[in-house]
């Protein structure tokens, strides 16, 4: 650990169970993690959410990002 990096930690956003890679990166460089998730993931399997992905994905460009 670098005198700059000493006391700070890495701020994980990830969602709720996947910030095990997160925490390991940071472990590899004497970090510690707060894992704070804001979102979990769940399936969606309903008539409106079908709808809406299939207008979603009808349009001339579909961005997707992570």
């Amino acid at each position: 650990m670098s005198r700059t990096s000493a006391g700070c930690y890495v701020i994980s956003l990830r969602p709720a169970g996947q910030h095990a890679a997160v925490r390991r990166a940071a472990a590899a460089h004497g970090l510690r993690t707060i894992a704070l998730s804001p979102w979990r993931i769940a399936v969606q399997d309903d008539a409106a959410t079908r709808r809406a992905l299939r207008e979603v994905l009808a349009a001339d460009v579909v961005i997707a990002t992570s």
